[in-house]
This record gives structure tokens, sequence and C-alpha cells, in this order.
């Protein structure tokens, strides 16, 4: 069974019109990685995708028959349903933010998050300035959607499809009903060129015409019966169950009445997507979510390997922050927040539940750190149901031992300021106030410093304490 095999990938600061020659010093906070890193932004947090269990769990039961099935379109449905729990990449929701907005966001950074809340109405003005305040502030040069896939040991193929032997047989009936409704509605009376016919007083003339309407309903109900388990020892039914019924409409007037679209034909078009449904309802899918993250001073350069897809580096930054909060920093929930959040899409979950509550310590009602708990803690039980079900095992490999911080004392500016190389020139990576860096040497004027990513530099000496 697959673990969740990670390893520390090299820091990577993206480029932000540094001169060829003022290259930084990155030595400290680089490693080889062993295969290339996964995760990616999403405005201020990361995007996973992670197995989800069904709305029906069905426990002890490792293969299964699809009978035929009767009805309108059942060879449709029957088909897609096959071909859906064959599908590696099955997908439930509706997507991220990300995958609504991803492009839209990215030119949102650019011409000011009011703005864009003001043109895209059909998004949700709302919406939309969040987002774009997130990219702005967290991910200065390109908003992109790349996602963590978890390779822990849960899997969607758990049901296997046989066409006879299996431990289960599931059933499934479809049904279907039709009902006409005749009315009659008044529209203006038009002449032999389609112009309205007015009365001697200047008002449109009204006619009756006769109206048709033909709804349809279609409906799907599966029973799953058999005994699962090893040997036939664990009952795995029966179940049963049904998807939400489908109804279409079709309304014909006047001359048209005759077009009218017959009730199989209608009942047929509801078919699609029915199997796919089902699949969903009965099987795991993956699912696509944002773990969010929150900017801050002492989060800038942890954020920024988030960024540059290099979550392991952030985790390994922001866990050397927490550890400097009682001697140089001071609490800060927005570290632990980050920290939970970078934990969390690791699929380390207890650590990651421990990082949210810190945060709640260091200031109660914290919403991101609440939210936080109460997700992972979900997460926790739909692990639990799912190895409860399928005799899966979720794992996740521990990560490696991360470096020590950078040489020097450390400190929080005080203001902000470029960095400079010893000549005074600027080295392309600025220092934000109150963000940590490490003081090494200085001349009374100028004081080189390290950064938590290990860029090396000169900065003024009133920048610092």
């Amino acid at each position: 069974m697959p673990t969740c095999a990670r390893s520390i990938g090299p820091l990577v600061r993206p480029p932000k019109g540094r001169p060829a020659a003022a290259a930084l010093a990155l030595s400290l906070w680089s490693w080889t990685a062993a295969t290339p890193a996964e995760a990616g932004p999403v405005f201020a947090g990361v995007e996973l995708r992670q197995v989800k269990p069904p709305p029906v769990l069905f426990e002890g039961v490792r293969s299964i028959e699809v009978s035929p099935i009767a009805g309108p379109s059942g060879a449709v449905v029957r088909e897609e349903l096959l071909a859906t729990l064959a599908d590696p990449n099955r997908e439930v929701g509706s997507g991220t933010l990300s995958d609504k907005a991803g492009a839209l966001v990215e030119l949102g950074a650019g011409i000011g998050a009011q703005m864009l809340a003001s043109k895209v109405p059909g998004i949700g003005g709302k919406l939309a300035k969040g987002a774009a305040e997130a990219a702005g502030g967290a991910v200065a040069d390109k908003v992109r959607a790349e996602k963590i896939v978890l390779n822990d040991g849960l899997r969607i193929d758990v049901l296997q499809v046989k066409t006879s032997g299996a431990e289960a047989k599931l059933k499934i009936t479809l049904s279907s009903a039709s009902k006409d409704r005749s009315y009659t509605e008044k529209v203006p009376l038009k002449d032999d060129k389609g112009n309205e016919v007015k009365d001697s007083n200047g008002a449109t003339v009204m006619t009756e015409r006769s109206c048709t309407e033909r709804t349809t309903q279609l409906d799907l109900a599966w029973t799953l019966e058999g005994s699962g388990g090893k040997g036939g020892d664990k009952k795995a039914g029966p179940l049963s169950g049904a998807l939400p019924s489908r109804a279409n409409k079709d309304t014909r007037c006047g001359e048209e009445r005759e077009k009218l679209a017959s009730a199989e034909s209608l009942i047929s078009a509801s078919a699609p997507g029915l199997g796919g449904a089902l699949a969903r309802e009965i099987a795991p899918s993956w699912v696509s979510l944002r773990v969010p993250m929150r900017r801050s001073p002492l989060t800038r350069a942890p954020m920024e390997q988030v960024a540059a897809g290099q979550l392991e580096v952030a985790r390994c930054m922001l866990t050397r922050i927490a550890e400097l909060e009682s001697s140089v920093t001071g609490p800060d929930p927005e570290v632990w927040v980050n920290l939970g959040a970078a934990l969390e899409a690791q699929g380390q979950l207890r650590p990651a539940i421990e990082a949210y509550q810190g945060a709640l310590q260091r200031k109660s009602g914290f919403k991101p750190a609440s939210e936080g708990v109460s997700r992972v803690e979900q997460r926790i039980t739909e692990v639990a149901s799912m190895e409860r079900a399928y005799g899966l095992r979720y794992t996740v490999t521990p990560s490696p031992a991360c470096p020590a911080v950078p040489e020097g004392s450390p400190a929080l500016a005080k203001k902000g300021a470029d960095l400079l190389n010893p000549s005074g020139e600027k080295l392309g990576r600025d220092v934000e106030k109150g963000e940590l860096v490490f003081v090494r040497t200085g001349d009374g004027k100028l004081t080189e410093i390290s950064t938590l990513d290990g860029a090396v530099g000169m900065v003024p000496a009133k920048v610092l304490p």
C-alpha cells in the first residue's frame, strides 16, 4: 500500500528583478529534493486533493456485480456507472476557489481588489475582493492552482466490479412518470407582417392561444444484496438508497404544440449523469479543497516558499519561528495557523490540530484556527470510516529533521529596508518591518544580517533593535 512519500525540496525565492550578479546566499536552507515538489499556492493557502468517503459506505464489501438495469436509458446509466467506478480521477464537488476564479484573481492583484469587486458581479464582489486581497498579499508574482495530491494509503478503487462471483450484487431500478397540463394565455394579436394590432384607442389587441406543458420525472433507486467480508462472514446488505428525482419539462403554444417533445425524449435527456452520481454516492472520490494560510511579517519567508512549491521548507521555517516565540517574536497566532495549514496539507492530522490549538491559545476565538480544528477533526473521522469500511490504512511518512536556524542573533526588524551588498547596491530583496532576521556583524552604519530563508546582506543599523 502506498504511503505519503515526501522529501524536503530546495529553497526557492520567486525572482523580483534582482541583478544577475547580485545572487543571494541560500546555502543554509538549501536541500536536494529526491522528487519534484507537488505543492503550490492558491491565493493565501495551499490546495490539495483528498480521498473522501461516499455518503453510503459498503462496509466489508470488496467486489460487486452490477445487474442489468431495466427502465428508460438503463443501459446508458449502467455504462456510465461502470465507467465512473473505473475512473481513477473521479472527483466530487464543484471545485475550489482557484478553479472558479484563478485567472480572475491573478488579474485582480494588478488592478486592485476594489475595482475587481465592482467589475465582477457574476462571481460575487465579496469573493473576488477577498481573493484578490489575499493574492496581492501572499503571492506577489503569480497566482497558481497546483494541487497537492496525498498518497497516504486511502484509495478510491476499493470496489472491484465483477461479472460474477462478487461479494454483493447491486440492483438498480429506474422509474419514470409524465404529466401534461393544458392552459391558455393571452398574447398580443399580430397581423400577417408580424406587427401588433391596435384598436381605435391605440391599445394592443389581445388574443388567447392554447399551450401544453409536459413534465417528466426520472427516479433511480438501488439495493445492495449479498454478504461481504472474507468467507462471506460479514453481512453486506441489504442496503438501499435513491438519488434525487430528475425532472424535465417542455412547453409549446399555438402552432408549436405539435412540436412538443415526447415524454420518452424528455426522460432520456434526464438520464446522463445518473450513473456518475450513483458511483460517487457509493464509492470514494477525490475532492479538492483549499487549506487557508495567513500573511504577516513573520510568515513572509515561509509563504514565499509555499508560493514556490516548497511546503516542507515552509513547515520547517514556521517550526523554527514558533520555537523563537518566547525569546524573540512574542505570541503570533498567524505563525501557528500557517504551521497547522502546512501540517494539514502534508496529511499530519494530529500535529495540525495541535498547531491550530496553539493559535487559539494565543488568540481566543481566532476563526482561522477554530475552522482548522473543525476541518481536521472531520478529516480524522472520515479517515477512520474508510479504514473501517475498506480495510485501508492511513499512513504518513515522518518528515525529515529541520535544519538549524541561520547564523546570528535573532531579532525583529524595526523598519522596512532594502537588503544591500557591501557596496550599498540593492540585492533585489527587502526586509519588512517586523520580519525575523539574524544579526551577524556591523560597523555602526550598516549591519550584516541573514534572513530566515538564508539571504545574506547589509541593512542600515537603524533598521535593527
